[in-house]
């Protein structure tokens, strides 16, 4: 995934748009509003194991893109990697 557009959400909180990588629907996932994902750069393998650059509340999710919203601030590593993996953490 990739990062298209960022923003605000209610309180001041950064909110992100991601989407694949040449636009197009997302594939089948389970992931919906309100839960608490993690982003991982795309090259940890296996997801399993990895530790999240990350983690974020699900905003929205639509057939092509994914809102999700920071608590804090956005750390540098999640803006500057170029491809994002996204999975649920609890």
């Amino acid at each position: 995934l990739n990062i298209v557009e960022q923003g605000s959400a209610l309180y001041g909180r950064v909110c992100l748009v991601l989407e694949r990588q040449g636009g197009g629907p997302l594939p089948a996932h389970r992931i919906g509003n309100g839960d608490i994902v993690g982003l991982f750069d795309q090259s940890a393998r296996p997801l399993s194991k990895a530790v999240p650059m990350a983690t974020a509340v699900v905003q929205s999710v639509k057939s092509g893109s994914i809102s999700i919203v920071f608590d804090g601030d956005v750390p540098i590593e999640v803006l500057e990697t170029k491809q994002l993996n996204l999975a649920t953490v609890s």
